[in-house]
């Protein structure tokens, strides 16, 4: 599954949803959650990022 998969699926869903009128959602969190970012070699990577980890993430990528 490639990401413009996801991105086409998630899009002809959204295309399909039959609706009589507008509507939103909204909701204001007091935290946010964490995403639980595993890194093979690094851990864990929490938010916010630090200089440290986005240092990590960015030595560790592949081009």
């Amino acid at each position: 599954m490639t990401a413009q998969s996801i991105k086409k699926g998630l899009c002809d869903a959204l295309a399909n949803v039959e609706v009589s009128g507008p509507f939103s959602c909204f909701h204001v969190l007091d935290s946010f959650p964490n995403p639980a970012l595993f890194i093979r070699g690094l851990g864990t990577i929490g938010l916010p990022l630090s200089v440290r980890d986005a240092q990590a993430i960015a030595s560790s990528s592949v081009t």
